[in-house]
């Protein structure tokens, strides 16, 4: 609740009690001067022995500026080491290594490949650009739930990669066995 002061600030006070309202436990959280955005009636508070005093807020915010600025806010929850280490290795690592495997497959020959306009040097170059990506997104220290899709998009495109790389093999070794060459996706 907020609980105003005579000597015009307000106690921001957290009250603790059953249905009764008997003994609450009451927790101090902080005086603070409250600001308005427009005018505002002045505000009786009874001093006792039937007095009222009369307080009138300054003029400028509606809402408590220290609720609201940066220095006031609470810190951001930091990941654990482990959480952080998971994340690394599902985001980065796992595609990454999923790219390098298919890079290094000699039933592929994805380097010898690569200097031809194809598909294929385009598919490798885009999962590439978001590895990239979610390296930056990571190490801005983006949640993790924040990076489920990009994570998605990463091993799809590298999915891809994969499957569109053995279609070209398989249709090349056919080639070269001396069958007609079937249409694959």
């Amino acid at each position: 609740r907020l609980f105003p002061r005579l000597t015009g600030d307000y106690r921001f006070e957290l009250l603790v009690a059953d249905r009764s309202m008997q003994s609450p436990l009451r927790l101090h959280l902080l005086d603070k001067e409250l600001v308005f955005s427009r005018p505002v009636k002045l505000l009786h508070i009874p001093t006792g022995d039937g007095e009222m005093l009369a307080i009138l807020p300054v003029e400028k915010n509606m809402l408590p500026a220290p609720l609201l600025s940066w220095e006031n806010s609470p810190p951001p929850q930091q990941a654990s080491l482990l959480a952080a280490i998971l994340g690394a290795a599902l985001c980065c690592l796992l595609p990454s290594g999923a790219l390098w495997m298919l890079w290094r497959s000699k039933a592929i020959d994805v380097p010898h490949k690569i200097g031809e306009p194809s598909a294929l040097q385009v598919l490798f170059i885009g999962a590439i650009v978001v590895q990239g990506l979610i390296v930056v997104l990571y190490f801005f220290c983006i949640a993790f739930l924040q990076l489920l899709p990009v994570l998605g998009v990463s091993l799809a495109v590298t999915s891809l990669i994969g499957y569109r790389a053995l279609c070209q093999s398989r249709a090349q070794q056919l080639n070269e066995s001396g069958f007609p060459e079937k249409k694959t996706f």
